[in-house]
């Protein structure tokens, strides 16, 4: 079983065109699907649900093209919709059967999602009395309760509570766990960073890095280096050859060129009787690197 994407295409404005799109999921996993607004996510997500033909290129999953509205899919859409005056139980099952689900399997699996978002109180409470971030999760769940086998979530994450983020990213984890495909589209990129082993970035369309999260951050090698020590050693760093990049309350970040450049540095601040309480050698966040690559893009 596996999702392919094979070149897709689409004039979508003067500015913005989709250009030959390809990835392909082989095994279940979480594929990411990241970009500023405008930057085509949505309709590829569409064009990806067939729910918008591409001027070209194609799609399958299990080798066999996508029919719009094949209710084994699963799809949380960016405008989202639920019943006000229906309970929160009720909504789950209706939208579990009208994918196919049979009622008692579709209250067990209902009631299963609940509790592993701690919401099973909130069984019977109608959807108009829920919060913002409550309503979020019953929009999520709306689009896996029917244990669908391929999901596409479009900005799964608009909330900005931390706590609802870390609970549907482990959800979602559980899931590509548990045998699902899944294609997320955010433009939240450190989001994307903690849960997608890999995806796309779009810029105006084009796909300006692709590929699986490790290779790409790996291929840039060690360019940054996390310090923190009793004293500001900002300017011997920077003597050192090393560029600032963030002086944050309890520590800087420097950007260095390579290894040796920060190991140097350790050495002269231990012969000065510098220990450093925080010293880390890191490759570049996924933020920095698609800043670095839309750098000469942006005019």
């Amino acid at each position: 079983m596996s999702l392919k994407v094979d070149k897709l295409s689409k004039r979508l404005s003067s500015k913005v065109k989709l250009e030959k799109i390809s990835f392909e999921m082989t095994k279940p996993g979480i594929f990411g699907i990241i970009g500023e607004s405008g930057s085509g996510k949505t309709d590829l997500i569409r064009m990806i649900l067939n729910l918008i033909p591409p001027e070209e290129g194609t799609v399958s999953f299990n080798e066999a093209p996508i029919i719009p509205g094949d209710i084994s899919i699963g799809y949380l859409p960016e405008k989202r919709g639920l019943y006000m005056k229906s309970g929160v139980l009720e909504q789950l099952v209706y939208f579990a059967m009208l994918r196919g689900m049979k009622k008692l399997a579709a209250v067990k699996s209902a009631r299963n999602l609940l509790a592993r978002l701690g919401m099973s109180d909130l069984e019977q409470v109608l959807v108009e009395r829920l919060d913002k971030d409550e309503r979020e999760k019953v929009q999520f769940l709306t689009s896996i309760v029917h244990e669908p086998k391929l999901i596409l979530l479009d900005e799964p994450f608009r909330t900005a509570n931390p706590r609802v983020i870390t609970e549907l990213m482990d959800l979602m984890k559980e899931l590509a766990a548990e045998g699902r495909y899944i294609v997320m589209a955010s433009k939240a990129i450190e989001v994307a960073e903690a849960c997608c082993e890999n995806l796309v970035i779009l810029y105006k369309g084009k796909p300006v890095i692709a590929g699986n999260l490790k290779e790409i951050k790996h291929a840039y090698g060690h360019t940054n280096l996390v310090l923190a020590a009793d004293v500001d050693v900002t300017d011997t760093a920077i003597d050192f050859g090393m560029e600032l990049i963030e002086k944050r309350p309890l520590e800087s970040e420097f950007r260095i060129q390579g290894d040796e450049m920060a190991q140097t540095l350790l050495e002269h601040m231990v012969s000065q009787g510098f220990h450093p309480t925080k010293y880390e050698i890191r490759e570049p966040s996924l933020q920095e690197i698609y800043l670095s690559t839309i750098g000469g893009q942006t005019k």
